[in-house]
């Protein structure tokens, strides 16, 4: 399964990417997080 969380900056994707992380990790799946930011170069 493929997720993609976007939004502007100070929106909380962090903090929603984090906690549904632990939720599946609690559920036995493998997570990746991946952050790409193409505006800090």
């Amino acid at each position: 399964m493929k997720i993609c969380i976007c939004g502007k900056g100070g929106s909380g994707k962090s903090t929603i990417v984090k906690l549904m992380a632990d939720a599946f990790k609690k559920l036995g799946k493998d997570v990746t997080i991946l952050d790409s930011d193409e505006s800090n170069t």
